[in-house]
């Protein structure tokens, strides 16, 4: 399985930072088939394809499909190839097949219940995750996308359980842990949302917004210092983290640490650039006060 990152929308400000995350795909894998004097279609897509010649190979699995449209193998590989070609209703009427002939096959249900997912039909995404969670229990993938199914449908708990597997299955996969504690945070357990934020960054050292949530997780426990600590380690990765900067310059200004929150206020305006224009608005009269008084220097 590779592992390619879908994004959530962003929140901030003392709120945890969704940062780009995406389901683990399945990765086709042709199956080759039988040495046979003429070249099949399917074994002809699969040729091209390990290849790298995706068009051709569509054309072939086409072709594979009309022949014999009671193949799995064929539907599944052509729902497949139309899902890189981002063409998802295609791709969905073909897995739905490939999964009606094949009932039991956990790739083609895992990447129907991604497709499904894709185009908002959840109730068929989350039945086919099950489905398919069942059949592969040791793939820490179909877990991981199973949990972002059910987050998105505030399922908290049983997606804290898929997060777990499939962290326990792949213990570094950074981006599980991650979202672990998110889950953790959104049932306010914040000593696990800290433990697995922490988790993320000894995996990731450069995931800048497990940084950010880990911080903003010390904060709401009343560590301000840690905080501070994390927002600039986030910060320093990511300039532009408009969030960090955010935080830390009134995480700052509470511990006395006026130079250093100007200079905080200044990064978020720079980053900003117009995104949020009332937190900016606001930073901009914190500046004023704070120069007027003559203690930013």
């Amino acid at each position: 399985m590779t592992t390619i990152f879908r994004s959530f929308a962003a929140l901030f400000f003392l709120a945890i930072s969704l940062c780009p995350n995406a389901r683990a795909e399945t990765s086709f894998q042709p199956q080759r088939s039988a040495p046979a004097r003429e070249e099949s279609p399917l074994a002809r897509g699969d040729r091209l394809y390990e290849e790298g010649r995706r068009e051709q190979a569509r054309l072939a699995y086409e072709e594979a499909v009309q022949e014999e449209p009671g193949s799995a193998q064929a539907r599944f590989a052509l729902g497949a190839i139309y899902r890189e070609e981002n063409r998802l209703a295609e791709a969905l009427e073909q897995l739905r097949e490939a999964v009606r002939l094949e009932p039991v096959d956990a790739d083609a249900l895992g990447l129907l219940a991604n497709t499904a997912m894709d185009l908002g039909e959840r109730k068929e995404a989350l039945e086919n995750y099950a489905l398919a969670v069942k059949l592969a229990p040791a793939d820490f993938g179909i877990h991981y996308n199973y949990a972002l199914a059910l987050t998105e449908e505030g399922r908290i708990d049983e997606a804290i359980f898929h997060y777990e597997e499939a962290v326990r299955l792949q213990p570094g996969f950074a981006e599980g842990h991650y979202n672990l504690g998110n889950a953790f945070f959104a049932k306010n357990q914040l000593d696990e949302a800290v433990r697995s934020y922490r988790a993320a960054v000894r995996e990731n050292p450069g995931f800048a917004p497990a940084l950010y949530n880990w911080g903003v997780s010390v904060m709401k426990r009343g560590e301000p210092e840690k905080a501070a600590e994390l927002y600039s380690k986030a910060l320093k990765l990511r300039p532009d983290y408009a969030e960090a900067a955010y935080n830390l310059g009134f995480v700052l200004l509470d511990l006395g640490r006026r130079p250093e929150a100007v200079q905080a206020f200044e990064s978020f305006l720079q980053a900003e650039k117009g995104r949020f224009p009332e937190p900016a608005a606001e930073v901009r009269r914190k500046l004023a006060e704070l120069r007027g008084t003559g203690n930013d220097a």
